[in-house]
């Protein structure tokens, strides 16, 4: 009853009624209508009410259209229900709600009816539902803002090249103002040369397909070229149709400027390299030639100095020989240190010549069993009590080596253990091994006198010597030797000693399983 008679206002023209047509009512119900009486109370909802709001009719009607609703507007409902009790329309966006609690925004009409004494007896309502236009509207102003106040150069065309959208950053890098540039063609910014880059993105936009980090030259409104890196993808509409794209631009002008300087740095660089590389070389080659002529001269002098030396010895023997009883007893001591003097001129050749055959002999690495070497190196030297006790820790880990080489070093070291001691004092040497990684330390350690903290190091160069003949025999070759022989196969030498308390002499080469088969040289 109610329903028919706002049905009835809703179709009279001018207050008479019309004649509609008999399905027109139900034509009606399919429309968001509601109608209210002054007090508020729903006393008319559509079918299409049930579908927008969520409730259904038994729901609505009788209830207070704001409590069920939620309804805000723009201005306050008291403004709008005293402009509709004068009989003036009002038309404008509300807040709802709907039965879920989903946010609605309505553009309504409502129509005030009124009777004949003037005086307002319902308000008819017709909604309809803006959200989703709304809300892409808030989105695109959104973006709108994002894009005018964001850092990098934010750039819109349409699918013509046209600049439809230009941002504080693109005014800033390019030097044209948005009003000035927009609706011009995105050619205006791209040099002559490169226009046709301009048409193969658009054509690549046109399937799209995306442009990241693409680097090039723009030009900016006075004419300047700038290095710039474009990221550009294309713009769909709603129904998901290409009608424009999107770039982000960036000045990398100072970083390409960086790169050039660098380019040119590593370019001189790299000559710089190259000709230190030939003069170093050209410097060995000068210097191996200058060691190999003095490591012969060694050599040729050390071994023509022997034939003289011998018949010295020859001529002081046979005058010893055939003088007795007619050579003073000065005469015999001279002639004896003659001898003494020749022996120790024979060794340190003999010395001169071990350090040079070390210096220039090919050498092959190849496992050596340090325990045997060991062995035979304690015979060969005849390191036996009384004279020696020597001590070998086994088992002697193996090494790569050289293995008359690795034999030369060793019977040096256990030659010095024994003849640096003490006078009165029994030589005790012990030989140990032990693993560093991929290497091999062979220890030998005496009881002798010791060497200096400052001397560590000059031992182990030729001619060096910290004791006079008288005290301990030697040519200060031996160590030098051993150090020549353990760095030619690949190794390291070293000492710890205090002054009185002994010393550990040491040599470090590879272990034997590690680099087999080695070709040095």
């Amino acid at each position: 009853m109610a329903r028919t008679r706002i049905y009835k206002r809703l179709l009279t023209d001018g207050g008479e009624p019309r004649n509609p047509p008999r399905n027109q009512a139900h034509m009606l119900d399919l429309a968001p209508v509601l109608a209210r009486d002054p007090q508020d109370t729903i006393i008319c909802w559509t079918h299409a009410m049930e579908i927008l709001y969520g409730f259904t009719k038994e729901e609505a009607l009788g209830r207070l259209s704001q409590e069920l609703l939620q309804t805000q507007a723009a201005e306050p409902l008291e403004q709008i229900m005293g402009r509709l009790r004068f009989g003036r329309e009002w038309r404008g966006e509300l807040c709802r709600v709907r039965r879920d609690g989903t946010p609605l925004v309505i553009f309504s009409q409502w129509t005030p009816q009124l009777n004949k004494d003037r005086e307002l007896t319902a308000i008819i309502e017709v909604n309809s539902d803006i959200s989703e236009h709304k809300r892409t509207e808030a989105d695109r102003d959104k973006l709108a803002a994002i894009i005018k106040a964001f850092e990098d150069t934010i750039i819109r065309t349409n699918l013509n090249g046209a600049i439809t959208s230009w941002n504080l950053s693109a005014e800033r890098l390019f030097g044209y103002r948005a009003e000035e540039i927009i609706g011009r063609p995105i050619s205006r910014i791209i040099p002559p040369e490169l226009q046709a880059q301009e048409a193969a993105i658009l054509s690549r936009l046109h399937r799209g397909e995306r442009v990241e980090n693409y680097e090039t030259i723009c030009l900016t409104r006075d004419g300047r070229r700038i290095d710039v890196s474009l990221s550009i993808a294309p713009v769909r509409d709603t129904a998901g149709h290409i009608v424009g794209a999107a770039e982000s631009a960036r000045d990398i002008t100072k970083r390409r400027h960086a790169e050039h300087e660098l380019e040119g740095a590593m370019a001189q660089l790299a000559k710089a390299r190259d000709e230190l590389e030939i003069r170093v070389q050209e410097r060995t080659a000068k210097l191996r030639e200058t060691v190999d002529e003095l490591e012969s001269f060694a050599y040729t002098l050390t071994h023509d100095l022997r034939a003289p030396l011998r018949a010295i010895h020859g001529f002081c023997d046979i005058a010893l020989a055939g003088g007795q009883g007619k050579l003073d007893r000065l005469t015999q001591d001279l002639l004896k240190q003659v001898l003494k003097a020749g022996n120790r001129m024979e060794r340190l050749i003999e010395d001169v010549l071990a350090l040079s055959r070390v210096s220039r002999q090919d050498i092959t690495l190849a496992p050596v069993d340090v325990e045997g070497l060991v062995r035979e190196v304690i015979d060969q030297l005849e390191l036996r009590p009384p004279r020696a006790e020597v001590a070998i820790a086994t088992p002697l880990l193996p090494v790569l080596g050289h293995e008359l080489l690795l034999a030369q070093a060793l019977g040096n070291l256990l030659g010095n253990a024994v003849k640096y001691v003490v006078p009165d004092v029994r030589p005790r040497v012990r030989i140990y091994t032990e693993p560093r990684g991929q290497r091999v330390r062979i220890w030998v350690q005496d009881n002798g006198i010791g060497i200096p903290r400052a001397a560590h190091e000059k031992i182990f160069e030729a001619f060096h010597r910290l004791h006079r003949s008288e005290e301990f025999e030697g040519t200060g070759i031996g160590l030098a030797i051993v150090h020549k022989a353990v760095a030619r196969m690949g190794g390291s030498v070293g000492v710890e000693s205090a002054v009185g308390k002994g010393s550990r002499f040491w040599v470090e080469l590879p272990s034997a399983p590690a680099c087999e088969g080695v070709l040095e040289k």
